[in-house]
């Protein structure tokens, strides 16, 4: 059996994404991701995962370096294009501005995927 730190899995992760082509920004996601899933014995959501990942780059179902839209869609409303990339980053983008909401006391982030959450 090979152990790896939660750092080596990262690293791993991080390294075989960009090796197949996505861009640093969404390696560094989807790694953050699988590696949380691993932690938590969830295998089917860790390191497995990023098998997933590629073939679905390499099958022209997800973009490699999509860059999510965020639209400041009302008071409280987040809406996030994912662009046809994989869900984590955009979500990190809607996360990023519920800071930005602070003074209504709530704030709904609106996602907008066209490919499944790796």
């Amino acid at each position: 059996m090979i152990r790896l730190t939660l750092i080596e899995a990262r690293e791993l992760a991080e390294s075989i994404l960009l090796y197949n082509g996505f861009n640093l920004a969404h390696a560094q996601a989807v790694a953050a991701t699988v590696v949380v899933g691993e932690r938590d014995g969830c295998a089917s959501h860790g390191l497995y995962r990023i098998l997933g990942c590629v073939n679905s780059l390499r099958a022209g179902k997800v973009s490699a370096d999509a860059e999510p839209q965020v639209i400041d869609q009302a008071p409280s409303i987040v809406r996030v294009d994912a662009g046809g990339g994989f869900s984590q980053l955009a979500f990190q983008a809607s996360n990023a501005l519920r800071s930005l909401y602070s003074a209504s006391g709530i704030c709904t982030p609106s996602t907008r995927l066209r490919t499944r959450a790796a």
